[in-house]
């Protein structure tokens, strides 16, 4: 129950805090790399977004989707032409699964949205996600990430601190 009334009240305040959607992390340590830049999806927009168009995705930079409460997440590959690795992690930054993406073929001269959208390979993790951290292809392997790690600078409490003045 404690934890509960925990989440729900960062929540509240992250959510009335100005400025945290966009938010750029710097110099966090994720297992043995540091990544220098962390950009942190918090808004709808931001998550729709992602990485879609990017053609290049630097060893240490990564993208943090976020979600309060946690809940299953479910990842997709729409205009990415880059490969990705997505960790799944829950509050207390525990990896729950590592997926890695593959680049899909772009959406065909005369195919419909929906049809397109219907092809896309799903990454479902169902578990209680907190964060979901993309990083480039194959360097969740590279540097030797599993189910079970712990990454204490993605977990609710370390964001909870950079996000919500005061937490």
């Amino acid at each position: 129950m404690r934890k509960t009334m925990l989440i729900f009240l960062l929540f509240c305040l992250w959510s009335a805090v100005p400025g945290v959607s966009g938010e750029i992390l710097r110099d966090v340590e994720i297992g043995p790399q540091r990544f220098e830049v962390v950009e942190l999806a918090c808004t709808d927009q931001e998550k729709r977004q992602g990485l879609q168009g990017r053609t290049h995705l630097p060893d240490t930079a990564a993208m943090a989707f976020l979600s309060l409460p946690p809940r299953p997440q479910v990842f997709w590959m729409k205009n990415t032409r880059i490969p990705l690795d997505v960790v799944f992690l829950d509050v207390r930054g525990r990896i729950l699964q590592i997926s890695p993406m593959a680049v899909e073929e772009p959406r065909r001269f005369g195919e419909s949205e929906s049809r397109y959208h219907a092809r896309l390979k799903r990454y479902t993790c169902l578990g209680e996600v907190f964060c979901a951290l993309e990083i480039r292809g194959g360097l969740a392997e590279e540097l030797g990430l599993k189910a079970g790690d712990v990454l204490p600078a993605l977990s609710l409490e370390a964001l909870g601190r950079h996000a919500v003045p005061g937490s």
